[in-house]
């Protein structure tokens, strides 16, 4: 379920970037306008979607190979250039994350980064009274602890684990968080839909206060949010290139898809209410956005 209040972009100053504002659940987030790709770009991001398979075919080998003779040489080289996949994307959507985490999680809040990778959320969750970070690839917890302890994170508000996230929300079957967090998790898991599901398990359930006068007060369940990439329109041109591509895409980036619809299935939870902003960023269409939980 979206829901979604949109206004025209702000021009009250010649010099702020336009803007977009969403409501949601009472609360009204506004957001740089993001860039789109033109139509007639389509042919331009197909053919260099299509013009990665040698280079993906040969990095697909490579970790194989590796693995061969040595243990977790994928996961190692993984770990190793994290920071050159994820940086880009990080700087290209700074303000949405800044404004739709740094911004809103409260000193009270509890955060589960799912698929955290080295950390690169941390500085958008580090006023969280507690974090939780699930990442399976141990040769990223060392730099997720360095991470947290450079932002001043202290141990007893951190928890790491190298569990997949239903094994925790098999262990934890009571835990709830306030946030949840996706970055680019749902293009990897082997069942989204499921994955889903065990994310609605452990956001928070909306609760009702009564008010000194008796008066009862809904409040809205946990919030979820959401930066991840997802297949084009399908149809497309580039669509069909994705689709064709995507068993090179994921043997040479360890197990990314690249034409998965995310956004449909974020969207059509039916005790969800969301809002997104897309756009283009290196030929690959992204959505980032908010869910919030609205009924248990």
């Amino acid at each position: 379920m979206t829901a979604t209040s949109q206004e025209p972009p702000s021009s009250s100053s010649s010099t702020s970037p336009p803007c977009q504002c969403h409501t949601l659940a009472g609360v009204k987030y506004e957001l740089p306008v993001l860039p789109t790709a033109s139509p007639s770009s389509d042919w331009m991001r197909a053919t260099a979607l299509a013009a990665v398979s040698p280079l993906l075919l040969v990095m697909g080998g490579v970790l194989q190979v590796g693995d061969l003779f040595q243990r977790n040489f994928s996961s190692s080289a993984k770990a190793l250039v994290l920071p050159f996949l994820c940086g880009p994307p990080d700087r290209f959507f700074h303000r949405h994350r800044k404004t739709l985490l740094t911004q809103q999680i409260k000193e009270t809040d509890t955060v589960l980064d799912v698929g955290s990778g080295d950390g690169m959320y941390l500085p958008y969750l580090s006023k969280a009274k507690k974090i939780v970070c699930l990442e399976p690839n141990a040769a990223c917890h060392d730099k997720i602890q360095k991470r947290a302890q450079n932002l001043g994170i202290a141990p007893e508000r951190l928890e790491l684990s190298g569990e997949l996230l239903e094994a925790y929300q098999e262990h934890h079957p009571e835990q709830q968080f306030d946030w949840i967090v996706l970055g680019n998790v749902l293009c990897e898991v082997s069942d989204p839909q499921r994955a889903l599901d065990c994310i609605d398990r452990l956001l928070r359930n909306p609760r009702t206060t009564t008010a000194s006068g008796g008066e009862e007060a809904p409040h809205n369940g946990g919030r979820l949010f959401f930066s991840e990439h997802i297949g084009s329109p399908k149809g497309t041109l580039v669509r069909m290139v994705q689709e064709w591509i995507n068993p090179l895409w994921k043997c040479g980036s360890g197990g990314c898809n690249l034409n998965r619809d995310t956004l449909t299935l974020i969207q059509s939870r039916p005790n969800w209410k969301s809002f997104h902003e897309e756009s283009t960023f290196s030929n690959i269409q992204w959505a980032v956005g908010l869910a919030v939980k609205t009924k248990p």
